[in-house]
C-alpha cells in the first residue's frame, strides 16, 4: 500500500455514487484517487439498487437444477483453450478458429458468445458472469459456466448443460449458498467474463491459453446488439488484472485433441431448497419490522433509541441470517450515502437501515 492510500480509499467510500469530473489527472494523487473511486463504484454497483437485482438472480438461478463446475476441473488436461471476447479484433482470429476446430477448446466469454455465433462459430463452452449485461443474448445450447450473480435472463436462455461456478467470496450470502451446494472455494476471477474465463480455463486443466477479441475497448465485434453502451470502467481493471495473471500463466505450443467430455456423467444439483431458509428469514424480518413500526407509531415523537421494546426487536433482527449475510454488506455501502444527509441522527440511520431491510424482505420473503 502506498502512502495516503487509506485516506484516498476513505474519500472514495465517502463520495460513493457521486460522479466526479477530473479535469487534469497529471497529478499522481488525483490519478490514484480516481483509481480507488472506479474500483469502489464498480464493487458498489451491485448494490446501487440496494441489491435487488443481485438477489433476484440468486433466487431465480437456484430454481433449476444444474451441475457443479468443479466436476469438470482437470478434465481438459493437455488441451489448448482460446478465450474469445467481443472486441473488434475477433475477426482476425475467425479463420484460424474455423480451420483448427479440433486443436482448440473455444470458450465464448460474455458477449463473445454472440460474436462467435454471428461469425458462424459455435463455442465449446460459454462463460457468463454479468448480473445485468448491456448486450442482448440469443438462445443457444452451448454448455454454460455461470455464477449465482449471473443474469437469470441470460442463464434461462442457455439450453445446454449449465455449470455453477463459485464467485470471489465478496458477498456473504453468495458464499453461504455455495457452501451449502458444495461448490469449490471462492477464487479471484477478475472483473469480467473474460477474466473469469481465464481462471476457469486454468481450473479445467488447459495447458495453453490464448485470447482472441479481448480488446477491453470499443468498438464491438460484428453481431453484438447493445442495450446500453454506458461507460465500462471494468475494462481497464480487467486489462490490468489479465496482464498480471498472464505473467504466471504463459502460453505454450498448440496441442491437439480438445474433446468435450460427456456432461451426462455428472450429478445434477438441486439448488431450490437452499433458498428456503433465506426466504423464511426474510419472512421473520417482515414480522419483526412490522412490530417495530407499530411501536414507533405509538412512541412518536419520542425516539426508538430510548425505548426498550424497540431495542429488543432490533436485537432479534440481528440474529436473522439475512441481516448477517445480506443487509450488513449492503449497508456497508449505503450507510455513507445516508450519512451525507442532514438528518443523519443515529435513530434516523437506524430507520433507514430498517426500511432498506423491509424493501428486501417484501420482495424476497416467498420461496
Amino acid at each position: 500500500m502506498e502512502p495516503n492510500d487509506l485516506a484516498l480509499q476513505q474519500i472514495a467510500a465517502h463520495f460513493l455514487y457521486i460522479p466526479f469530473v477530473y479535469e487534469n489527472l497529471d497529478h499522481p494523487v488525483l490519478a490514484r484517487l480516481k483509481k480507488f473511486q472506479v474500483e469502489t463504484h464498480f464493487r458498489a454497483s451491485d448494490f446501487m439498487d440496494q441489491g435487488m437485482r443481485l438477489l433476484t438472480n440468486y433466487q431465480k438461478n437456484l430454481q433449476s437444477p444444474c451441475f457443479l463446475a468443479r466436476e469438470c476441473f482437470g478434465k481438459f488436461a493437455g488441451v489448448s483453450a482460446v478465450l474469445c471476447g467481443a472486441g473488434a479484433s475477433l475477426k482476425e482470429a475467425v479463420p484460424i478458429l474455423k480451420g483448427n476446430r479440433d486443436r482448440f477448446l473455444i470458450l465464448g466469454c460474455g458477449a463473445g458468445v454472440e460474436a462467435l455465433l454471428a461469425a458462424g462459430i459455435k463455442p465449446d463452452l460459454a462463460v457468463h458472469v454479468d448480473p445485468d449485461p448491456a448486450h442482448q443474448f440469443s438462445k443457444t445450447d452451448v454448455p454454460l459456466f455461470f455464477q449465482l450473480r449471473t443474469s437469470y435472463e441470460v442463464v434461462s436462455q442457455m439450453k445446454g448443460p449449465r455449470f455453477l461456478m463459485a464467485g470471489a467470496g465478496s458477498f456473504p450470502l453468495e458464499s453461504w449458498i455455495e457452501k451449502q451446494l458444495g461448490l469449490e472455494p471462492p477464487s479471484d476471477g477478475g472483473w469480467t467474463a473474460t477474466t473469469r474465463g481465464a481462471s476457469l480455463a486454468k481450473a479445467l486443466g488447459c495447458s495453453a491459453i490464448y485470447f482472441a477479441g479481448v480488446d477491453f475497448k470499443g468498438p464491438y465485434a460484428k453481431g453484438i446488439k447493445i442495450k446500453d453502451a454506458g461507460q465500462r470502467d471494468d475494462w481497464a481493471m480487467a486489462a490490468e488484472w489479465l496482464e498480471e495473471w498472464r505473467k504466471g500463466h504463459p502460453t505454450g505450443p498448440l496441442l491437439p485433441g480438445a474433446i468435450v467430455p460427456p456432461f451426462s456423467i455428472f450429478p445434477l444439483q438441486e439448488g431450490k431448497k437452499v433458498w428456503h431458509p433465506v426466504a423464511a428469514s426474510f419472512g421473520a424480518c417482515r414480522e419483526l419490522i412490522s412490530q417495530f413500526l407499530d411501536r414507533l407509531s405509538q412512541l412518536f415523537p419520542n425516539l426508538p433509541g430510548e425505548d426498550e421494546q424497540c431495542q429488543t426487536i432490533l436485537q432479534s433482527l440481528e440474529h436473522q441470517i439475512v441481516v448477517e449475510k445480506i443487509l450488513n454488506p449492503i449497508w456497508d455501502y449505503w450507510e455513507s450515502v445516508y450519512e451525507r444527509q442532514s438528518e443523519n441522527h443515529p435513530d434516523a440511520l437506524t430507520l433507514h437501515r430498517l426500511l432498506l431491510l423491509k424493501s428486501l424482505a417484501d420482495q424476497f420473503y416467498a420461496t
